[in-house]
């Protein structure tokens, strides 16, 4: 039972702090643009959905963010995934999705935003039907030339397009996911008194880093059997030694 503000910017997000919204979650989807998620209710607690985009519809209304998500079924970008919209591609590049810690922390459930919307509900049953998608029935995967990724998907309902989103396979993750530590700031090990990589460390550090942000065992395990160099050559005995390391006895 959440609130979803879409295209907020910087000093919106802001201003949403400063009037005390009980903001939960912050995910920045390309620069300086972020998704919102307002807790509406506890988890155990059953909320009508409508309720959920009455309070979407609201946040809208009171700080100009995207009304198009206030409905049943928003879709918000997941962290770790990438922005595929072709707008904020910027040399060949995606952006990655990401949550912004400093501003996440759950506050407690938005109980006076819960309220405006019983209201608004009151004062109109169904102000959001035909916004609402309605449950999502049928996924149709949409073939692409680029291999790093499967994707896009999209996802229909009755004829109407919902959603487009992709993610990384598990074939490409490894290098993927080196890229993207290398991008934020990671430099490849060295050999000591040798000038090449330590690869047998740059597989912990990215192992590590894949458990950390709590990818499951098996996914990490195929993904550094198909990207690692070392792995390659090494075979069963070195993956299981590195899972070990970092994983323990699974």
């Amino acid at each position: 039972p959440f609130a979803f503000a879409d295209d907020v910017q910087a000093g919106t997000l802001d201003r949403m702090l400063d009037d005390g919204q009980r903001i939960a979650a912050v995910i920045e989807t390309s620069p300086e643009s972020f998704q919102v998620w307002v807790p509406l209710a506890g988890p155990l607690r059953t909320i009508n959905p409508i309720l959920c985009a009455a309070a979407c519809d609201h946040l809208a209304e009171l700080y100009g963010t995207d009304p198009g998500v206030a409905h049943r079924d928003s879709f918000g970008r997941a962290p770790g995934f990438r922005n595929r919209k072709p707008v904020h591609g910027r040399d060949g590049k995606s952006p990655l999705v990401e949550m912004s810690n400093r501003h996440s922390g759950f506050r407690g459930y938005d109980k006076s935003l819960l309220e405006e919307a019983r209201r608004t509900v009151a004062n109109q049953p169904e102000p959001l039907g035909k916004r609402s998608a309605g449950p999502v029935l049928t996924i149709h995967d949409h073939t692409t030339s680029t291999p790093d990724d499967l994707g896009p998907i999209e996802v229909w309902q009755g004829g109407d397009h919902v959603a487009t989103f992709s993610a990384v396979s598990t074939g490409h993750l490894f290098e993927q996911w080196l890229a993207d530590m290398q991008t934020s700031g990671y430099a490849l090990p060295q050999r000591p008194g040798h000038s090449e990589t330590d690869r047998s460390q740059r597989d912990l550090d990215v192992l590590r880093s894949m458990h950390t942000a709590g990818v499951p065992y098996h996914t990490a395990e195929a993904a550094l059997a198909a990207g690692s160099d070392k792995a390659l050559k090494r075979g069963e005995p070195y993956i299981r030694q590195l899972m070990s390391a970092v994983w323990g006895d699974e």
